[in-house]
């Protein structure tokens, strides 16, 4: 799994943790985000959908259900609950930013 370019787009909110989302990286490509696409929120993990606007939707229980089947889906948001949970313990111990 990599990483592509970064991309601006319009601003969204994740509709779980409320983080501000106006960028978007493909997994394994350099595309610009379109509608159907699928969206990992970076603060929490959450799946949504761009719509034909590239606002950002919850899937539906079909979409859901096909995307839980997903397994590059899976590693991307587990990597991401991963670097969450560093950073918050970075943050509380002061790990990495001097005083390790």
């Amino acid at each position: 799994m990599f990483l592509g370019k970064d991309h601006l787009v319009k601003k969204n909110i994740c509709s779980v943790c409320g983080h501000d989302l106006d960028g978007a990286t493909q997994i394994n490509g350099d595309n610009k985000p379109k509608p159907g696409d699928v969206s990992i929120c970076v603060g929490c993990a959450n799946i949504a959908i761009f719509d034909d606007d590239l606002n950002l939707r919850q899937p539906d229980l079909d979409e859901e259900q096909e995307l839980l089947k997903d397994q590059t889906i899976a590693e991307a948001q587990t990597k991401i609950l991963l670097y969450l949970k560093v950073r918050e313990l970075k943050l509380k111990y002061g790990f990495g930013y001097g005083n390790s």
